[in-house]
C-alpha cells in the first residue's frame, strides 16, 4: 500500500463501518532493521529484461476499528509495456510503448463477520520511478470504491458506494515531490535522503470522504521528509514524528515496513517466475500458500 491503514498516516481516509465488527488480537513480529543503506543502482533495471515476475508474500498485522487483525498482503511486480494513448498494456513493444515496472499489491483482512479485500495496481516508467498510472480498489460487504489517476490527464477519477459519494474527478497534475501512500513500498529506496515530498492518501481507499453531507473534497497531501537511518528508509512528519518505516534488501526487494500505530508487516515467501503459468493448486507453495 499502502491501503485503508495506510491512509490514516498518509492524512488519508478511515475505515467506514458497516454493520460494526468484533474485536480481536493478532501478534506480528516487529520489522527490525534487515534492509541495506544503499539505494539499488536504477529503477526497473535491466534485470527485469527476462520478462520473469517476482512475487512476495507479507503477513502481519492492521489496526481496523480499533482493533489489531492478521493480514496478508501478496505484491507481484513485472516489466510491461504500455500504449501511450490508453495506457494498456502491450504485448509486443513499439518505439511508441512505454517500458513500465508494474506492481499490483492485493491485501486481505477480517473484520468480524465480513472481511475487506484491497488492490493497487501501479506503473511506473523504468528508470525514473516517476508513476505513469496507478489504480486503487477497495471491496467488502458493504460495497466497493474505485480510484484512478495517470499523469498524461493530471485526473482523479473516483467511482464510491457510499453515499454523498458516487462519482467524482479531480484536478491532480503530476508533480515529483507528489507520491501516494501506496507508492512507497517500491519506490521508498529510490527517494533521495532528505528530499521533502507531498505523501497523498491511498489510491486504494476504503473511501472518499468522512460520510458528511457536503461529500468529499480534493484528496490533499501531507509534508514528509525522507531519512535513511540504520539500514531503513523512514518518513518523517515536519514535526519530526515518524510516519512509516520501510525495509528493503540491496536488491530494493521490500523486507519489512510499519506505519505508525497502523500496521505491521514482514516477508515470508519470495519467488520469481511466470506465476500467471502456475496455476495448479499445488503452485500455492510457490509462495507461502496455506
Amino acid at each position: 500500500l499502502a491501503r485503508a491503514a495506510a491512509g490514516a498516516a498518509a492524512g488519508g481516509r478511515g475505515l467506514p463501518a458497516c454493520r460494526g465488527g468484533g474485536a480481536d488480537a493478532a501478534g506480528a513480529p516487529s520489522p527490525a532493521g534487515t534492509a541495506a543503506a544503499r539505494a539499488p543502482a536504477e529503477f526497473g533495471g535491466s534485470a527485469w529484461d527476462d520478462g520473469m515476475a517476482l512475487v512476495q508474500v507479507y503477513r502481519g498485522r492492521v489496526r481496523v476499528y480499533g482493533a489489531w487483525r492478521s493480514a496478508e498482503v501478496r505484491d507481484y511486480m513485472v516489466r510491461e509495456h504500455l500504449d501511450p494513448a490508453d495506457l494498456t498494456k502491450r504485448d509486443q513493444p513499439t518505439p511508441t510503448t512505454i517500458p513500465v515496472l508494474k506492481a499490483n499489491r492485493m491485501t486481505q483482512f477480517e473484520t468480524g463477520s465480513y472481511g475487506y479485500r484491497l488492490m493497487t495496481s501501479a506503473f511506473w516508467r523504468r528508470g525514473a520511478a516517476a508513476l505513469v498510472k496507478g489504480v486503487g480498489s477497495c471491496q467488502n460487504a458493504c460495497g466497493a470504491v474505485f480510484l484512478r489517476w495517470d499523469a498524461a490527464s493530471g485526473v482523479l477519477r473516483a467511482d464510491s458506494y457510499w453515499e454523498h459519494e458516487g462519482r467524482r474527478e479531480w484536478p491532480l497534475p503530476a508533480e515529483p515531490d507528489r507520491r501516494f501512500a501506496d507508492e512507497l513500498p517500491f519506490v521508498a529506496p529510490w527517494l533521495a535522503d532528505g528530499a521533502a515530498i507531498e505523501l497523498l492518501p491511498p489510491l486504494a481507499a476504503t473511501r472518499l470522504g468522512d460520510g458528511s453531507a457536503a461529500g468529499p473534497t480534493a484528496p490533499t497531501g501531507r509534508a514528509v521528509r525522507v531519512l535513511r537511518s540504520g539500514g531503513a528508509v523512514q518518513l518523517r512528519d515536519t514535526d519530526g514524528a515518524g510516519v512509516a518505516t520501510y525495509e528493503h534488501d540491496a536488491q530494493g526487494e521490500l523486507v519489512a515496513w510499519s506505519i505508525a500505530g497502523t500496521e505491521e508487516f514482514r516477508r515470508v515467501a519470495r519467488w520469481r517466475g511466470p506465476y500467471w503459468q502456475r496455476t495448479a493448486d499445488g503452485d500455492r507453495a510457490l509462495v507461502g500458500g496455506r
